[in-house]
This record gives structure tokens, sequence and C-alpha cells, in this order.
């Protein structure tokens, strides 16, 4: 009934997602 491994993945993904899209952005801005 443990649901920290989900909950730690959802936010791993978030985590990746945010930073994939700042450096996304940094080299489309550019």
């Amino acid at each position: 009934m443990s649901k920290r491994g989900p909950v730690l993945i959802v936010k791993a993904v978030i985590n990746w997602y945010i930073s994939d899209m700042a450096w996304l952005s940094q080299l489309i801005l550019k």
C-alpha cells in the first residue's frame, strides 16, 4: 500500500520535464 514509489517517479519525471523545457527554451531563445 506504499505510494512512495510512484510519487517519487512522478516527481522525477516532472523535474526532468521542467529542466528539459528550460534547456529547449534557452536553445530556442539563442
